[in-house]
């Protein structure tokens, strides 16, 4: 899990539209659950609506294997 939500973190930090990450893998004391807060810069400083950008990062991100 830790490796997976490296790989997907590594992708959207590097997204130009992104401000901030954060991702937390073994929440409750568990190994096999994580989550993810992405924070989007300002509309005014971003080529992409939010939607714009889950769809271009949509690709990139199929390419993780997991489940």
């Amino acid at each position: 899990m830790v490796a997976h939500q490296r790989a997907v973190a590594e992708i959207i930090g590097r997204d130009s539209n992104v401000e901030l990450l954060m991702h937390v893998v073994g929440f409750m004391g568990t190994g096999n659950t994580g989550f993810m807060f992405v924070r989007l810069k300002p509309r005014a400083e971003r080529i992409l609506d939010a939607d714009g950008v889950i769809e271009s990062l949509r690709g990139e991100l199929s390419g993780i294997p997991g489940d």
